[in-house]
């Protein structure tokens, strides 16, 4: 077929789990200068469901109406009432630009989703939209930025695809640069094949790779990325997992030298030894949370790690036995081995039946908030230092059906 000229060149190519990929040329974008404010004053953004959510609610028609923001004070510990201050549909996740003078928010819908460009009011956290396109894809539920700021990555959970965006000179999104659809095959067994759910997209920290973990596939997929051109190579290689882990996030640790995956389905943290070189993962260890003998069903959520990465926390869903009550909800903690990237568990807390979809740990590390999907509550808690436990100091603010969280620094 004879491409057309204003799109480029159009590559179909295939690999184990069969991928098809437009490519579209794009210009260089200027890298946004890092942020080196020490402020311990934040603005806190919170993404919501405004719609029906995954597992339903209680409410049945959550009452929130977009992204909303508090103040918080990492000295104090001082988290203020939320006000709205973007009205848009499901704004699930969040990223903020590398200078923290920008907010990019999906809106996870189908047959179509969208994603939003902000600009962050730096005196009163207020946001002014700059531009909003499709995503590429529907039912987004991922995204973040490559290491420069110039690429969106995000995960397709719903077409089961993987699509890259630019970040134009002025912060608007701009126009897609890579488009990845995830497929399975039967294979020699027959039978029906597993649909694929790519739930994340994740730069390396050099920036040659990125880290795509397959819910459906139960595979991790790892694209090379050209960041001039904002363009995966074809194929991918190809990440086994545990049995029905069902890979939702992953992270790196912050010396690079580590990658941590959280297990929707087994509630698992899988430890990688991450090779920037070769661009490969190595697996270290399998962490389970899961209590033996527990009648639950289990959901976890989130993987988050301190800025020291001394510690690592995982969120999980459940739901007792046969009954499908809410709780025991969780938050685990581990000590991370500085040498090998294992981890150790030191805490189990029990978050009741609240749902905790969504966690984020403040910059400074002293803090984490948690996003009680069930209760509508966005909770603060104390991080230890020293040994990394969590504490609750009774603070908590209503936010309905909380999905993501974001600090940015008050510059």
């Amino acid at each position: 077929m004879k491409p057309a000229r204003s799109i480029g060149a159009i590559l179909v190519m295939t690999i184990l789990f069969p991928c098809t990929v437009f490519v579209r040329a794009q210009a260089a974008v200027a890298k946004p200068d890092q942020n080196s404010a020490s402020s311990k004053n934040f603005f806190l953004y919170i993404g919501t469901f405004i719609g029906s959510t995954p597992g339903g609610h209680p409410d049945g028609n959550p009452q929130s109406k977009g992204i909303y923001m508090a103040r918080f004070s990492a000295a104090t510990g001082a988290l203020s009432s939320p006000a709205l201050v973007a009205e848009i549909a499901n704004p699930t996740f969040l990223t903020v630009s590398p200078d923290q003078q920008f907010l990019y928010a999906i809106t996870e819908t189908d047959p179509e989703a969208f994603v939003s460009s902000y600009a962050i009011d730096q005196l009163t956290g207020g946001l002014r939209l700059i531009n909003r396109v499709p995503t590429g894809g529907s039912g987004t539920a991922y995204l973040s930025l490559d290491r420069t700021g110039r690429f969106m990555l995000l995960a397709d959970y719903g077409s089961a695809s993987v699509t890259v965006l630019q970040i134009n000179s002025d912060h608007s999104v701009g126009r897609l640069t890579t488009f990845v659809q995830h497929s399975a095959h039967r294979g020699d067994g027959g039978g029906t094949p597993p649909v694929a759910r790519p739930h994340a997209a994740v730069a390396s920290p050099d920036n040659r790779f990125v880290v795509v973990p397959d819910l459906g596939l139960n595979k991790i997929f790892i694209y090379k990325f050209d960041a001039e051109t904002g363009v995966f190579a074809i194929p991918a290689k190809v990440v086994d997992v545990g049995p029905d882990d069902g890979p939702r996030h992953f992270l790196f640790s912050p010396d690079g030298r580590f990658g941590y995956m959280i297990g929707q389905n087994s509630g698992n943290v899988e430890v990688f030894r991450w090779d920037q070189a070769a661009g490969t993962l190595s697996p270290v260890q399998t962490a389970g949370s899961f209590p033996n003998g527990l009648n639950a069903s289990n959901m976890s959520a989130e993987v988050g790690m301190t800025p020291d990465g001394k510690f690592l926390y995982e969120s999980n869903r459940r739901s007792h036995g046969a009954s499908h009550e809410p709780g025991p909800d969780s938050i685990v903690a581990y000590r991370v081995n500085q040498t090998t990237g294992a981890l150790t568990k030191i805490q189990d807390v029990d978050m009741g039946g609240s749902i905790p979809r969504c966690f984020s740990i403040d910059p400074t590390g002293g803090y984490m908030v948690v996003g009680g999907q069930q209760t509508n509550r966005v909770e603060l808690y104390r991080i230890d230092r020293e040994s990394g436990t969590l504490s609750n100091p009774g603070i908590s603010i209503p936010v309905h059906t909380p999905a993501c969280m974001q600090f940015v620094s008050v510059q």
